[in-house]
């Protein structure tokens, strides 16, 4: 079973998304899932220290991204 996004430590808001790292393969998916808030987009460039979530809300980004796919279930 999937874990539920984090509450954002700053503004307590539950309207938090995952910040996906890489160059988009299909930039039309990503564009129409930024417009509709389901996702966040980080660069192309990633750092061992980058946040891997974004509140919708106050604009924070936190957490720490994930180094395998085990820790997000």
């Amino acid at each position: 079973m999937k874990k539920k996004n984090p509450s954002c430590p700053q503004c307590k808001s539950d309207n938090v998304v995952v910040i996906v790292y890489g160059y988009p393969e299909d930039m039309d998916t990503y564009l129409k899932d930024i417009e509709n808030g389901t996702l966040a987009l980080g660069g192309c460039c990633m750092g061992e220290d980058d946040p891997i979530w974004f509140c919708n809300n106050c604009h924070n980004e936190f957490g720490k991204r994930f180094t395998t796919l085990e820790e997000r279930k």
